[in-house]
């Protein structure tokens, strides 16, 4: 932060008005990491419970039927 100079005047206000701006731009990033977190944290179990059902559907052995089933039921 920019320091104020304790005799007031021109300089010491501009110093308190970037240091604001500089408290907004922190809090908003603050903001936008919490978002990011919290959208990767949503998205997790979705995308986990599709690449199960994927894994699924790649086994041998596993009929055409239920292949295609798998594969529709992870397009959904």
């Amino acid at each position: 932060r920019v320091p104020v100079d304790s005799l007031g005047g021109t300089f010491a206000e501009q110093a308190r008005t970037f240091n604001r701006m500089l408290d907004r731009i922190e809090a908003l990033m603050d903001n936008l990491r919490q978002v990011s977190s919290d959208i990767a944290h949503d998205l997790r179990t979705p995308l986990t419970r599709l690449q199960a059902t994927l894994r699924e559907a790649a086994e041998a052995g596993l009929a055409e039927e239920e292949r295609t089933a798998l594969i529709t039921a992870a397009d959904s």
